[in-house]
């Protein structure tokens, strides 16, 4: 793996000699608007340099970070064949999606950072308890995703250090209607329809959509779920932007039962939502004062009412839980040009959980938390340099907590007692950054983080009390290149060195009818690099993306530190698009090292080794209609049919087929 990494390593030194040699001399480009006839729903999007507009977009991250951002749009939605965000997230460089059946079905992650997971976002509104929904959460309706695969974003949420996934509307300006269904293996269908325009000025979009699988045969894996939104945005003055977002989430679940490798309790499970409700309503503000000053408010709300059934083969009866809660929360940004080269940005975020009955794996007492942070970050521009430098302070106010269902009094838990009316101690997070252009296509870019992550709560460690808090140190190195004729390309090295980081210890207690995991805190490191390259289409309709991430994450055993077989060392992820006349060929291709876990084993198992796959996704697609604005398709997930896990006990389905339909009016 270390031979993996020195390679990555050497492309990146090798190219940014070739690049610093490139002349610097601008030149200008021209940009048309363009209209309904005009949009390609296969292009890729492709992000070159482009002037930071920190005025219009005061949440932009670090220019260091420039290479480590992806962003996944509506095209790729369709090539992928994507339904929902953790789908469309799939090939992102360094992407590791854990598919399971517990409350929680999946978790995505780049870069291997997990515990906690990177952060969810819906148009700048930060999300503490989004978790259990992106699953369900469909792409329709959603211009594009902005994936910060560094742990360094500090800008959207109360730092932390974790990364940011921001799901970012579409926004109609011309009328347009989708209708879309499909049905495929498994029993699975799906119905979609959308609908958006412009009216007095007024931007609208409203949509909705019903999914239904049985889910693998015999596995209690039936899933059903109906989604609705609707979106405003309106401009009372040339200078202010106001939107409106509402989504809600109706359904039942069935948590899909464990495989023969598991513990008995996994695999006897017949729990299920039934119903599974959510509700998110998102508004944003943004007024440009001025070329000097803007400002940007985002207000939310989220409610999650799920009834949990807990069941089993074994059971006498049902338990009944309701698993509600509601998180409120605003956020302010200002930016303000104090010279013509110096923009300041500032604001703060309050965000308020409460969970009445507590959920998920922190069931049976209340859990009510406040979070306030406030931030600062300067950033100057030179003539081919930008610098940035910014600070973020956040603490939670726990009015109360409590991290688990009290029945009974184990060994060692008798001792914990839930937490009421105190604050948390401050958490503290600082990041530098620069980028340094070479021409206009070429930057090298660098930034460096630190900062605290403190246990997510309902974490127990292995002595069953809240885990430690954890200081991570964060380093990014890249280039970042636009080839006019070939498309963009990134390099990155990464390094992480975490300190008492909060990882899973394979451990288990069970508490009554509750099964919790628990945690350790231990020393770990990570070195890395990323190459992400992305093509412009040919003239002959093709195109391609190719990425690779190669890491090593070493952590502390018995006082010495030692390479870590938890995290895949390899991820890899291709797609190649080919179109012929009016039909279109999709291929996608993605690789998960080996990795080892006893996640879900019986007590005293050993490590079970996960990964080690390519999964193989084809689509293709017939175009008609008098625009060739209609699609007919055929996806076949898992081609090769290969028996791959990424958590024990949850194998992938197999080979899976569905045909489709989308018409655009």
């Amino acid at each position: 793996m270390r031979r993996a990494i020195a390679v990555l390593a050497a492309t990146l030194a090798f190219w940014g000699v070739a690049v610093a040699e490139e002349p610097p001399e601008p030149q200008p480009e021209e940009t048309t608007e363009p209209g309904p006839d005009d949009l390609d729903p296969l292009e890729i999007l492709v992000i070159g340099r482009r002037e930071r507009d920190l005025i219009d977009n005061p949440t932009l991250e670090s220019p260091g970070l420039a290479g480590s951002q992806s962003v996944v749009d509506s095209g790729a939605f369709e090539r992928q064949g994507s339904r929902d965000i953790v789908d469309a997230q799939s090939y992102v460089p360094g992407a590791w999606v854990e598919s399971r059946g517990r409350k929680v079905k999946q978790f995505f992650s780049v870069r291997g950072q997990r515990y906690p997971y990177p952060d969810y976002a819906f148009d700048g509104a930060w999300l503490r308890e989004f978790h259990e929904m992106p699953y369900f959460f469909p792409v329709a309706g959603l211009d594009c995703i902005e994936i910060m695969r560094s742990s360094s974003a500090l800008l959207i949420g109360p730092g932390g250090m974790v990364g940011t996934v921001n799901l970012i509307p579409r926004t109609y300006t011309f009328p347009e209607t989708t209708v879309e269904t499909s049905y495929g293996s498994l029993n699975t269908s799906y119905v979609h329809a959308d609908h958006g325009g412009v009216a007095d000025g007024t931007s609208y979009a409203i949509g909705f959509g019903n999914r239904y699988t049985d889910g693998p045969e015999d596995e209690n894996a039936r899933e059903a779920m109906a989604d609705l939104y609707a979106r405003v945005v309106h401009n009372p003055g040339e200078n202010l932007e106001l939107s409106l977002n509402v989504f809600g989430l109706h359904g039942k679940r069935e948590l899909r039962q464990a495989g023969d490798l598991c513990a008995t309790k996994f695999r006897e499970d017949l729990s299920r939502f039934d119903p599974y409700r959510a509700a998110l309503v998102v508004a944003k503000a943004h007024h440009r004062a001025s070329d000097a000053l803007s400002s940007e408010v985002v207000m939310s709300l989220a409610l999650r009412d799920h009834k949990f059934i807990g069941d089993s083969e074994t059971a006498t009866s049902e338990t009944v839980t309701r698993e509600h809660d509601y998180e409120g929360g605003v956020s302010f940004v200002q930016a303000r040009r104090l010279s013509e080269r110096n923009i300041l940005r500032y604001g703060g975020l309050y965000n308020r959980w409460v969970a009445p009955n507590g959920k998920r794996f922190y069931v049976g007492n209340r859990n009510d938390l406040s979070t306030y942070s406030v931030f600062a970050v300067d950033e100057h521009s030179f003539e081919r340099v930008q610098l940035n430098a910014g600070y973020r302070l956040s603490s939670t106010h726990v009015r109360d907590y409590a991290a688990f269902n009290i029945d009974g009094s184990p060994s060692g838990l008798g001792s914990v007692t839930p937490v009421e009316d105190e604050w948390e101690d401050p958490v503290h997070t600082a990041s530098f950054g620069a980028a340094y252009h070479v021409g206009r296509s070429n930057s090298l870019l660098a930034n460096v983080a630190a900062g605290i992550i403190t246990p997510r709560p309902g974490t127990l460690d292995v002595d069953l009390q809240d885990p430690g808090r954890e200081t991570r140190w964060k380093l990014d190195l890249g280039l970042k290149s636009d080839f006019e004729r070939l498309g963009e390309m990134t390099a990155t090295l990464f390094y992480v060195r975490q300190q008492d980081a909060i990882v899973l210890s394979g451990l288990t207690q069970t508490i009554g009818s509750h099964t919790y995991e628990l945690y350790l805190n231990r020393d770990q490191e990570q070195l890395g690099a990323e190459l992400d390259f992305t093509s412009r289409p040919f003239a002959s309709g093709t195109r391609f993306f190719f990425n690779a991430v190669a890491m090593e994450t070493r952590a502390e055993d018995g006082g010495e530190m030692k390479k870590s077989r938890d995290i895949p060392q390899f991820i890899a992820g291709a797609g190649l698009t080919l179109e012929r006349g009016d039909a279109d060929f999709n291929l996608m291709l993605k690789f998960v090292s080996e990795y080892e876990s006893t996640r879900f084993l019986p007590p005293a198992s050993d490590p079970n080794d996960l990964g080690d796959f390519v999964d193989v996704s084809l689509s293709v697609g017939y175009r008609f209609g008098k625009r060739k604005q209609h699609r007919a398709y055929v996806v076949i997930e898992n081609a090769t049919d290969d028996e791959y896990s990424t958590v024990n006990g949850y194998p992938d389905p197999g080979a899976r087929v569905s045909a489709g339909v989308k018409l655009t009016f």
